[in-house]
């Protein structure tokens, strides 16, 4: 691998090694790859990485999640993450993006420093710093669980409470989530009787008495215990006392989701999972409560990501006061380019972390409880379903199991008059035009799925008609 330092003039240091400058990127393919990227686009972007019709990335840390890309040169513009100066764990694993094995024997990795703000030293400190050995987070250590939140997850416990709040003001958002996790982790060993990892560190502070106090504090059939670790028994019997007393998602209004309906919906659901405890700095703020409710509704609507991104810069035209920079700075909107991508940027978080993630789980959970309390196997206005695939439309859904993208699926349904055939048995299949249209990721995605699922395809002339 070879090291290369770099002036804080970039450009006039990139021409000097004869390195793409700012003209030569112009007429270069470009993209960015950064967390927040819905999933299929990322991949795409990978995909089309290594077979080269993209030669000049952008990232950000996502770089260091085990992307292996086929990049001959890595450009390092910053030693930190955020605010925090890399590890020497995480900057190796950066540098160590170029030269893979399966695609170059070398690579070259280019610091860029940037006067008395980073200078070459500090790139040199983190190439000649060891990596200190590895240790799990459930191992007492600074930056683990302490031995101190060990005894407070084990005198809750006996107590027979999991409501765990935080031990003192500074203990921060991340040890306390991981302090939660590990204490339904081990609540759920001691009551299952699991000979698990977690439960051997705590070994040598709990007793077989404690243990069994901890199991008749919580054999409550009710509240016992499962294999969802997002949920604390706490959580789980208010939601099955809830849906017992006929709570239930919303019904749609001719198709559509209310906009009072989801936020009140989504309000019970604060009261019942305690968000404004659980999830004190997202979920749990009314005010990003009703932003979550406007996004959650666009994307189980089947709203694209052009149209959802065109409506959250048509509300911040309308409301231009307290825009946030970033978590300590306000300005005016003034919807320059910068405060744009601001937008932008806080929109796909919202529909990665959000709605993909926290409100899905919580969505699932309830499904899954509204399904054993009712006893039914399916039930029609599933929005844990809706969220998942980011629609209410049947033929999209059906699509995206059989292995196609949301965006593709979409498309498909909107041309469903040329690619949609429905057989004599009553079921849906898809024509072989579909491996011939003019949309590049329908016949990529399309091609993937005939060689898994032939049985979908079925052959029919469409006289040459192409969608795009």
């Amino acid at each position: 691998m070879t090291v290369c330092f770099l002036p804080q003039s970039v450009e006039k240091g990139v021409k000097k090694l004869k390195i793409v400058t700012q003209a030569d990127m112009r007429r270069q393919l470009q993209h960015y790859h950064i967390g927040y990227l819905p999933a299929a686009i990322r991949m795409r972007i990978e995909d089309m990485f290594r077979r080269g019709k993209i030669t000049t990335m952008f990232c950000t840390s996502t770089l260091l999640e085990g992307v292996n890309l086929p990049a001959d040169n890595l450009f390092i513009t910053d030693n930190k993450i955020f605010r925090k100066v890399m590890t020497p764990v995480d900057f190796r694993n950066l540098i160590g993006r170029v030269g893979r094995i399966r695609f170059n024997l070398y690579g070259n990795v280019f610091f860029v420093s940037q006067g008395e703000k980073l200078k070459q030293e500090d790139y040199v400190d983190l190439l000649k710093k060891e990596v200190p050995k590895q240790t799990l987070s459930i191992e007492a250590g600074p930056k683990n669980l302490t031995n101190a939140e060990k005894k407070y997850i084990i005198k809750a416990l006996l107590q027979g409470n999991i409501e765990l709040v935080k031990r003192n003001d500074a203990q921060s958002e991340e040890a306390y989530i991981m302090m939660r996790k590990f204490a339904l982790v081990l609540l759920r060993d001691i009551m299952q009787d699991n000979d698990s990892l977690v439960r051997r560190e705590f070994s040598n502070l709990l007793t077989p008495k404690d243990e069994a106090k901890i199991r008749e504090a919580f054999i409550d059939p009710f509240t016992e215990p499962d294999d969802d670790i997002n949920t604390s028994v706490d959580q789980t019997k208010n939601l099955r006392t809830a849906i017992a007393m006929g709570l239930k998602y919303p019904d749609r209004v001719d198709g559509r989701f209310d906009y009072d309906d989801v936020l009140a919906f989504l309000e019970k659901l604060s009261r019942i999972f305690k968000w404004g405890k659980y999830e004190a700095s997202t979920l749990g703020k009314p005010t990003l409560l009703r932003w979550y409710a406007v996004v959650l509704i666009q994307w189980m609507e089947g709203t694209g990501l052009s149209n959802i991104m065109k409506k959250a810069l048509e509300y911040r035209r309308q409301h231009r006061d307290n825009f946030w920079v970033n978590r300590g700075q306000k300005e005016y909107y003034d919807d320059g380019l910068q405060h744009r991508n601001i937008v932008f940027a806080d929109t796909l978080e919202v529909i990665d972390n959000i709605v993909l993630f926290s409100i899905s789980n919580y969505f699932l959970r309830f499904s899954n409880e509204y399904k054993t309390i009712h006893h039914l196997n399916e039930f029609d206005n599933n929005w844990y379903e809706f969220v998942e695939y980011g629609t209410t439309n049947p033929i999209t859904i059906l699509l995206q199991r059989n292995g196609f993208s949301r965006e593709v699926s979409t498309y498909i349904r909107n041309n469903k008059d040329a690619f949609i055939i429905e057989g004599l048995d009553g079921k849906w299949h898809l024509s072989t035009a579909l491996l011939k249209c003019s949309n590049a990721n329908a016949r990529t995605e399309a091609s993937s799925v005939r060689y898994n699922m032939p049985e979908l395809f079925v052959a029919r002339q469409l006289g040459g008609n192409q969608h795009g």
